[in-house]
């Protein structure tokens, strides 16, 4: 049950207050990160306390990370450790992601640098990966980082792809954000312009201003068979909107420039048309190579044909090349 289950968030500090152990706990995270109510880390360990005096998983998650982080009580990592593995022994995916994360990277005391808590490979591949089965969004994103970076695992771009996809499936954003971004780089072989755009989309959509910018960047790209300038503004705005001193500076130099490119390219093929074997020649190129404008290699070899039989040298060996492949 979660606080959406309430009708009300009244209903939820009603049951709260009347012993439910899972509003307790509920409301706790709710205090702890400001959802509907006003912060109160003090309030939060409370309810949490109470939770997992219950044997509440989510409670005992709560309790162990208050315990942890120093959340409305003074930091203590052994008893921090025990209620995150009760929870994370009951299938709390939280708990779960957290023991593992906390011996992935280890703990240290902020103030003297002195290790709380050793990294623990072993323990952290295990409940990251047990987390990221029973779909943890934290888990999955890390797990496929861990993968892309062969942290722990061995580096497997498929494996990254996989969590990384089934994040995003899930609607994380930074699941959704980072599978863009790989099928953009063409990181892992997955080169993918128009999965790039869709995953870089729903990001976007969920208010994700890096993403935003990317979508932004490629639909302003005249290169780009998605160039599109008016959805181009639209999500450089977005992103400007959300935090975007890098998207507000940049939008007239990233449309301006499209523009100009763009005007290049027509005027190349103008030329081209009424005979110019330079131009022929150039735009030959451009649809060989898909230099902005969609690949057609048929479309290409008849420009350079045209101004090979013009005798343009540059046309002639391009037509060798393109045979001899």
């Amino acid at each position: 049950m979660s606080t959406s289950d309430f009708e009300t968030i009244e209903e939820c500090l009603n049951l709260a207050e009347a012993g439910d152990a899972t509003a307790q706990a509920r409301l706790g995270w709710r205090y702890l990160y400001a959802r509907d109510v006003d912060p109160n880390v003090a309030a939060a360990f409370n309810l949490f306390e109470k939770s997992a005096t219950q044997g509440d998983p989510n409670g005992e998650f709560g309790l162990g990370y208050s315990y942890l982080y120093a959340k409305g009580t003074e930091q203590d990592v052994d008893r921090a450790l025990v209620c995150l593995n009760n929870a994370a022994q009951k299938g709390n995916t939280g708990a779960q992601f957290r023991l593992g994360d906390i011996y992935r990277t280890g703990l240290e005391n902020s103030d003297t640098s002195t290790p709380l808590i050793e990294k623990d490979e072993g323990k952290a591949i295990r409940w990251i990966r047990m987390s990221a089965e029973q779909g943890d969004a934290n888990a999955q994103w890390t797990l496929g980082f861990m993968y892309s970076k062969g942290e722990i695992v061995e580096k497997d771009g498929a494996e990254t792809l996989n969590w990384w996809r089934r994040g995003a499936e899930n609607d994380d954003v930074d699941c959704q954000f980072s599978l863009g971004a790989a099928y953009s780089t063409g990181e892992f072989d997955a080169k993918d312009e128009v999965k790039s755009v869709k995953w870089y989309l729903m990001a976007a959509k969920q208010g994700h201003a890096p993403a935003q910018l990317r979508l932004g960047i490629i639909y302003a790209n005249h290169r780009s068979v998605l160039h599109d300038e008016s959805e181009a503004l639209k999500w450089l705005t977005e992103a400007a909107d959300g935090s975007g001193e890098f998207a507000a500076d940049h939008i007239p130099d990233i449309l301006s420039k499209s523009r100009r490119l763009e005007d290049h390219l027509l005027s190349k093929i103008k030329a081209a048309k009424e005979g110019n074997p330079d131009a022929q020649y150039q735009l030959g190129f451009n649809y060989v190579f898909g230099e902005g404008i969609s690949a057609d290699k048929l479309e290409g070899e008849k420009w350079w044909r045209l101004a090979a039989e013009q005798g343009h040298k540059g046309a002639q060996n391009a037509l060798k090349n393109l045979r001899a492949r």
